[in-house]
């Protein structure tokens, strides 16, 4: 998939999580947004990628060292990095806006890994275990790619005007 769909799935995703938790508002767009982010995260094990892009250095220096849809496309990755963060936050006394941020980013990640895994290729699920998963053998562009897209953001379109509605 495309970064353009790994954002709208993320945001769907911290969306989805934002409305199922019933997040205050302020709260709910927070998850949204690092949804968003989080959908793009796991592509910094990639020189082209939009997040490596967006990183300078740092995204530059990731992606030299890990391989793309290596370690950074397994779920292991990312339930580590958000127990890490977890504990910085909670260490920082961030814990407040850590809750929003964390889960709307880890469902945006976890979004990724869900897409990739509709690709020839797949992702190691059960990593360390080497074996790759692929659901559908679809390219990362083309219709489907689109389609894919669309329904997600008309899906995030759906929840936010839902939220709006209820006056949450």
């Amino acid at each position: 998939m495309t970064g353009k769909t790994h954002m709208a799935g993320g945001i769907a995703a911290g969306t989805a999580v934002g409305f199922a938790l019933n997040l205050p508002m302020e709260h709910f767009i927070i998850a949204t947004f690092a949804g968003g982010v989080g959908g793009l995260i796991p592509d910094i094990d990639s020189a082209t990628s939009t997040i490596t892009s967006k990183t300078g250095p740092a995204g530059f220096i990731i992606s030299r060292i890990f391989r793309h849809r290596g370690v950074l496309h397994t779920p292991v990755a990312y339930i580590v990095l958000n127990c890490v963060l977890w504990i910085i936050a909670g260490n920082i006394g961030y814990t407040n806006i850590a809750f929003p941020l964390l889960t709307g980013m880890f469902a945006g990640e976890i979004s990724h890994l869900l897409l990739d895994s509709l690709n020839r290729v797949g992702i190691m699920w059960l990593w360390p275990y080497p074996r790759r998963f692929s659901v559908l053998h679809v390219p990362s562009n083309g219709r489907f790619n689109t389609l894919c897209r669309y329904v997600l953001w008309g899906m995030a379109g759906y929840l936010i005007a839902y939220k709006i509605m209820r006056g949450c």
